[in-house]
């Protein structure tokens, strides 16, 4: 990875000197300085992009569980903004995706009033534990949760 990467990295890691929050400029900073959104980044971005679709459409899962790890591994995000990433790109995809199967009648849309109303409740309350994390305890605690669904899903 690339100096600023590595920095970007570290910024979020076990330093105490600032605070454990990476805001959305601090990782375009990161980014502005490894060179923008090269050829090369974009095209990451779009195999992330592409694989989470793939994958959240195939196996039923959010794209979060694939796009989480790849943007940690293939472009040095750190877990936090990673996730936060992940959860701004919910918004095509649901839009799209609510769209196409409502047209089709797939929807059953007092169910998922019933459960993305209390989602939302969830998502502070997520916000909240998230916010006195470590990005490495929020790295640790996702592959765990990755490990265990893995499990869970090869025993049942």
């Amino acid at each position: 990875h690339s100096t600023a990467a590595s920095a970007s990295r570290s910024r979020s890691g076990a330093s105490g000197s600032r605070s454990e929050a990476v805001t959305a400029a601090d990782h375009s900073s990161a980014a502005a300085a490894e060179g923008g959104l090269t050829g090369d980044r974009l095209a990451r971005l779009a195999v992330i992009g592409l694989a989470a679709g793939i994958f959240g459409t195939v196996f039923g899962v959010g794209g979060g569980i694939i796009m989480v790890p790849l943007l940690i591994s293939l472009l040095a995000y750190d877990a936090k903004a990673a996730t936060a990433t992940s959860l701004a790109t919910i918004i095509f995809t649901a839009a799209v995706g609510t769209a196409t199967h409502g047209a089709l009648g797939n929807v059953d849309w007092v169910t998922g009033l019933l459960i993305g109303i209390p989602a939302m409740v969830g998502l502070s309350l997520g916000l909240w534990v998230k916010a006195r994390l470590s990005t490495r305890a929020l790295t640790y605690a996702f592959a765990a949760l990755l490990v265990a669904v893995a499990v869970q899903l090869a025993v049942s």
